[in-house]
This record gives C-alpha cells, sequence and structure tokens, in this order.
C-alpha cells in the first residue's frame, strides 16, 4: 500500500505534467492565431469626462478621447488613456526597482500632435513585458512571454527594413499595407497582439491598484489577493482572442499568480518592496496612454486588410 506522502508526490507530479501539456498546446496555438478579423468585436463607445483637461505625455500630442474599445471591455476600468482621476505616484523612478532599471520606459516614447507613436522608443519600452511576465514565476504564462518577445521582434525587424516610412506605429502599419504585405504574420499583426497583451497587463496591474488603495505593499493582508487582478481583468481582454486550449491554461494560472507581496518585493528588487509598487503604478499610467491610443487606431479600418 502506498504511503500518503508517495500518494502526495505522484498527485503533484500528475497537476505538473497537466499544466506542461496544457502550456505546449497553448504555445502551438499563439503560432497559429486566426486572423484578427475573425476576433474583432464591436463593443459599445463610453465617453468618460473628466475635469482638469489632458495630462500632458512626452512628445506632446495626448489622446483625444476617441476610439478607444479596440479589443477592450471589462476590468471594471475608469480611467482615461492615462489621464484624471486615476494617478498615484508620479515622483521619481526607483533606481534600484525593476522598472527604474529598464533603459525606456512609456513615458520615454514620443507621441507626436497626431497621437503618432515614435517607433524605435516603443520597442525599447516594450521589452519590459516579456522580462515583466518572468517576474510573476508562473510556468503557465511562458507562452505569453515568449509571444510578446515574438511580437516587438516582428515589429523591429520591420522596422529596421524600412526606417523610412516606419518612424511611428501608425506609419509603421500603413507602409506594410501600401507595401501590399500578407496581413497574416505581419508585422501590423504582432502589434495587434503585443497591444492586446499589454492592455491585459495594464489593466491587470490597474486593477490590483485599486482593490487595494492605500494598502502597503508589504502588507500581509491586502484588501484582494493579486491573483483576483488578473483573474478579473481576463474575460473581457485576453479570453475573447483565445482558443480553448489557450483559456484552460490561463484559467489554471490564477491559483499559481505570486502573493502581492511577493511579487512587488520582486518588483522593488535592491529597492523596497513599496518602491515596486510605486514604480508599477507610474509605468501602468503611461502604459495606459499608449495603450488607449493604439487601441483606437487598431479599430480603425486603414489599420487591417
Amino acid at each position: 500500500m502506498l504511503s500518503n506522502t508517495t500518494i502526495w508526490s505522484r498527485t503533484l507530479q500528475l497537476v505538473v505534467g497537466i499544466l506542461l501539456i496544457c502550456n505546449i498546446a497553448a504555445a502551438f496555438d499563439y503560432s497559429h492565431v486566426k486572423h484578427p478579423r475573425q476576433f474583432l468585436k464591436r463593443v459599445p463607445r463610453i465617453e468618460i469626462n473628466i475635469p482638469g483637461g489632458n495630462t500632458p505625455n512626452r512628445g506632446g500630442g495626448g489622446r483625444d478621447g476617441g476610439g478607444r474599445d479596440g479589443g477592450r471591455g471589462g476590468g471594471d476600468r475608469d480611467y482615461a488613456g492615462g489621464r484624471g482621476g486615476m494617478r498615484g505616484y508620479d515622483g521619481p523612478w526607483h533606481q534600484g526597482s525593476f522598472f527604474g532599471r529598464q533603459s525606456k520606459k512609456f513615458d520615454d516614447v514620443p507621441i507626436d500632435g497626431d497621437n503618432g507613436i515614435h517607433t524605435s522608443e516603443f520597442l525599447d519600452a516594450a521589452q519590459a513585458l516579456p522580462s515583466l511576465i518572468d517576474v510573476l514565476d508562473t510556468a503557465t504564462f511562458l507562452p505569453a512571454s515568449q509571444d510578446s518577445l515574438n511580437n516587438i521582434q516582428k515589429i523591429r525587424k520591420r522596422y529596421q527594413a524600412a526606417q523610412g516610412s516606419s518612424g511611428t506605429l501608425q506609419k509603421l502599419v500603413q507602409s506594410e499595407k501600401d507595401a501590399k504585405v500578407s496581413y497574416s504574420g505581419s508585422a501590423s499583426e504582432a502589434l495587434l497582439w503585443l497591444t492586446r497583451g499589454l492592455d491585459f497587463t495594464a489593466q491587470s496591474l490597474r486593477n490590483d491598484l485599486k482593490d487595494n488603495k492605500d494598502i502597503p505593499a508589504d502588507s500581509s493582508s491586502p484588501k484582494k489577493p493579486l491573483s483576483d487582478a488578473f483573474k478579473k481583468t481576463y474575460p473581457g481582454t485576453l479570453k475573447r482572442f483565445q482558443s480553448g486550449t489557450q483559456q484552460a491554461a490561463f484559467g489554471a494560472a490564477w491559483s499559481l499568480v505570486p502573493d502581492r507581496r511577493d511579487f512587488y518585493r520582486k518588483i522593488g528588487q535592491s529597492d523596497s518592496s513599496q518602491a515596486g509598487l510605486e514604480d508599477t503604478e507610474k509605468w501602468v499610467t503611461a502604459l495606459e496612454n499608449i495603450v488607449g491610443i493604439l487601441n483606437g487606431f487598431i479599430e480603425k479600418p486603414e489599420s487591417r486588410w
């Protein structure tokens, strides 16, 4: 007769094995995604009027308030492109934190008066996403980490091949369309999926910051665990565009999301966990502005063909 220890050990091995199978299947699905037009859903547009006008961003421009619905929905969100009431910490970056050590952040990305997002700086800032996913230290998210890295590399390859016509992300997409590049496998498609990943990340972290407002990063008793923020965000974002296999893999991941205190300790790195939380809020606020512009652009007919 097997001992209780042996039974538990074999049960754990079985669970790990199932998760690995899900990871492999999810990775396969990521490399065989359907054309984005098969996933697009129009959702009602909600106008949010916040007193005080626009919050300026680096490089000028700012949001024009339109077209935020591409790939959105859910997330119980009440901010608008990094503007207004959800702004929290806006001090200097903590140089010892994960975000502070990034060579480029999203608030370093120039934005032109017509909302053109400079491609090179955006790609440099987006490099933080795969590393941030790795900080979650959850094997189930590894395909998402690799997928975001592949998308960044695909966009960068197009940028390097056609720098003269790819100075902004919007121009890069238009140049591919003018060159009659196949949409499937293009940098434009990669931008769509990268934006969806960034949107999910921004909404998830924002939900945690809202759910645990005024709760110190090192608190052992947050109002809600970090996993709740990701779980709450998922149905209105990535889930809408994923296969059943991918959804099953993500569904198994919520219980593996690290403790909130441990997460911000890892973000803080050589600095404090509270510094990690503050830099996360600063990073998310800048990212929300970028994602808001990209979602508005992606929804336009000229961004797809």
